[in-house]
């Protein structure tokens, strides 16, 4: 299930509160820089937006999310705040 990527692929980032938002946003820019997780950050960026951190702006120009840009789950999610 979604959620469980997250837990299992940066258990000690999350081990601390797997649902704090702010958590889930750091997480989602890193598998976004490091290459080839856009999945994964999708799904920590999907569910940080879900838990309450939506600073759609933010999301807009972070430049740790550029990889996402053209995602059709990424414009999704954007629309949807």
């Amino acid at each position: 299930p979604r959620g469980s990527i997250i837990r299992t692929s940066c258990p000690c980032s999350t081990r601390a509160d797997p649902t704090d938002p702010n958590l889930l946003y750091n997480v989602a820019c890193t598998y976004a820089v490091i290459g080839g997780r856009v999945p994964d950050a999708l799904d920590a960026l999907e569910q940080e937006v879900s838990r309450g951190w939506g600073d759609k702006g933010w999301i807009e120009h972070d430049s740790d999310l550029d990889s996402l840009r053209l995602e059709p789950r990424y414009l999704a999610l954007l629309q949807s705040m």
